[in-house]
């Protein structure tokens, strides 16, 4: 994700996209507290994208999220 927008706006797919960000940068980190914080962070955003989710019944499209940005 290139351009920054608040979480409220992002769909699913792109929280799990930054999950899986923090967690490609969580592997190379060399300090455990870093590599801790930010899988932590992934996981709260695999949360956050599963709330979202189950709010709206299912996988929201990405559509509907861009209408707002």
């Amino acid at each position: 994700m290139t351009d920054w927008n608040r979480l409220t706006l992002r769909s699913p797919a792109e929280l799990r996209e930054q999950a899986d960000a923090y967690r490609r940068v969580g592997q190379t980190a060399r300090m455990i507290n870093v590599r801790e914080a930010l899988f932590k962070l992934a996981d709260q955003f695999d949360g956050l994208a599963d709330q979202r989710e189950q709010l709206w019944g299912g996988p929201v499209r990405d559509e509907w999220f861009s209408s707002f940005g």
